[in-house]
């Protein structure tokens, strides 16, 4: 006949829960409780869960847990711990504590809607992708050749915008173009697709009527005078 002990009372809460944000992880670091455990379970609720999420199946007998979250998550989790005796009674659970994890998450490549190289300059039209609130900024780049390193132009373009005029080009030369958007937190989204355009001759403006005077000295003559 086999039994085993139990304890008079569930051990006590923990305390002294610390939450640390780090780009691929979350470090927890709490105090370990007077009474003798068996170790620690932690749980984990996300931003708008009703349940607490068993983060490891067996104790843990250390007090630290490291919570890999991976790239691509956002939003803010509350970790909490549960103290285990040796007799499997389970102590309430501590303090939860709230990490806000950082934003991370790139927005989407904006795209070009439209194209011009007439008139001795480039006027391009261009959108954002998926929602336009994950766009902040806009940076516009520009290369020589398909496959040649793309360049920025300028400062970065407001949200708002939606079209951008680039005169420093000359006649009769290829440009490619791409965008790419900032979200709030700094992140770039990839490169959107490149678009070419050749650059057609400024428009050559009509001479204005010009202005004509007989004249009869030294000989005869006329003299004209006209506008540049």
């Amino acid at each position: 006949v086999m039994a085993q002990t139990a304890g008079r009372q569930a051990p006590p809460a923990v305390s002294g829960l610390k939450a640390e944000v780090g780009r691929t992880r979350v470090h927890l670091a709490w105090e370990p409780v007077s009474a003798a455990v068996a170790g620690y379970f932690i749980e984990r609720r996300g931003e708008g869960e009703d349940q607490w999420l068993r983060l490891n199946g067996l104790v843990r007998p250390e007090p630290f847990y490291d919570d890999y979250y991976g790239p691509g998550r956002s939003g803010e989790f509350r970790y909490r711990i549960v103290a285990v005796g040796y007799d499997n009674q389970e102590s309430r659970p501590g303090r939860d504590v709230s990490a806000t994890l950082p934003d991370t998450v790139p927005p989407a490549a904006p795209h070009i809607t439209s194209i011009d190289g007439s008139n001795g300059k480039v006027t391009l039209g261009f959108a954002p992708a998926g929602r336009e609130e994950d766009t902040e900024q806009f940076l516009v780049l520009r290369a020589l050749a398909p496959r040649e390193p793309a360049l920025v132009l300028g400062d970065p373009l407001p949200r708002k915008a939606r079209s951008f005029e680039d005169t420093l080009v000359e006649a009769g030369k290829v440009y490619w173009y791409q965008l790419v958007a900032l979200d709030k937190s700094g992140n770039r989204s990839d490169l959107g697709s490149a678009v070419a355009v050749r650059v057609g001759n400024q428009e050559i403006p009509a001479a204005r009527k010009p202005e004509v005077q007989r004249l009869s000295e030294p000989f005869p003559h006329a003299l004209i005078r006209f506008s540049a």
